[in-house]
C-alpha cells in the first residue's frame, strides 16, 4: 500500500500559459498599431480642407514589441475600426482605406452651429407663416340684423307710371282702357224678365203691380 503510484494529472489550462503570454504580446503591438490610426484621423480630421479617409500601411514589425502576425493583426485592427463606427476595406497585403464622411454629414446635420441657426431661423419662420395662416382663416363678425337696408327693385316699365324723383299728381293719371270704353258705350240696364213659355217675356215688377 505504502508502494502505490499515484496517478499523473494534466490541468487543460496549463496548455494555454505560454500561448496566452505570447498573446498578451502581441495585442500590446495590436492596440499600438491602431492608437497610431487614431492618432492620424485625428490630425487630418484638424486640418482645413482635408479629405474624410486616409490610406494607412500596417507595418511588419514594430520595435520593442513581439513579432506581428499580419493577418491576425488585420482581422483585430478592421474589426475595431469598425466597432468605432468607420467605413474600412482591406487591400493585400497591408493595406487598409478608413472613411469617415458619414460622420461628417451627422455633424453638419446635428451639431453644426451654422446649421443649427440657420434650421431656427427655417422654425421661425414656419411658425410665423402658420400664425398668419390661422388669422387669417379666423371667422368674421356676423353683421347686426338691425341695419335696414334698402334695395332698388327693378319693375317693368309703366307708361302710366310717374317719374322717379317727382310727385304724382292728377295730370299724370292715365285711367285704363277698359274704363274708357265702359265710360264711352254704357252697358245697357237689364229688366229683371222672366222668360215666358213661347219665348214670351214679362216684367217681373208689372206683374207683380197687376196682382
Amino acid at each position: 500500500m505504502n508502494g502505490q503510484q499515484q496517478t499523473p494529472q494534466l490541468q487543460v489550462s496549463e496548455l494555454y500559459i505560454k500561448r496566452q503570454s505570447k498573446d498578451a504580446a502581441r495585442l500590446r503591438a495590436y492596440n499600438k498599431i491602431l492608437d497610431s490610426i487614431y492618432h492620424r484621423i485625428r490630425v487630418q480630421s484638424q486640418m482645413p480642407n482635408s479629405p474624410c479617409s486616409l490610406l494607412y500601411t500596417i507595418p511588419p514589425f514594430i520595435l520593442g514589441l513581439p513579432r506581428i502576425d499580419l493577418e491576425d493583426c488585420v482581422v483585430y485592427l478592421v474589426y475595431q475600426l469598425r466597432q468605432a463606427g468607420f467605413e474600412v476595406r482591406y487591400s493585400f497585403p497591408n493595406l487598409i482605406s478608413i472613411n469617415w464622411i458619414h460622420h461628417e454629414r451627422d455633424y453638419i446635420l446635428d451639431q453644426s452651429p451654422i446649421m443649427k441657426a440657420m434650421l431656427e431661423s427655417e422654425r421661425v419662420a414656419a411658425e410665423k407663416a402658420k400664425t398668419n395662416t390661422a388669422f387669417n382663416k379666423k371667422p368674421k363678425k356676423a353683421k347686426s340684423t338691425n341695419t335696414v337696408q334698402f334695395q332698388n327693385v327693378l319693375r317693368p316699365s309703366d307708361p302710366s307710371a310717374p317719374s322717379v324723383g317727382k310727385l304724382p299728381s292728377t295730370s299724370d293719371y292715365v285711367p285704363p282702357t277698359q274704363f274708357l270704353q265702359t265710360m264711352e258705350t254704357p252697358a245697357q240696364k237689364r229688366t229683371n224678365e222672366v222668360v215666358m213659355p213661347n219665348g214670351a217675356t214679362s216684367g217681373v215688377l208689372a206683374d207683380l203691380w197687376k196682382l
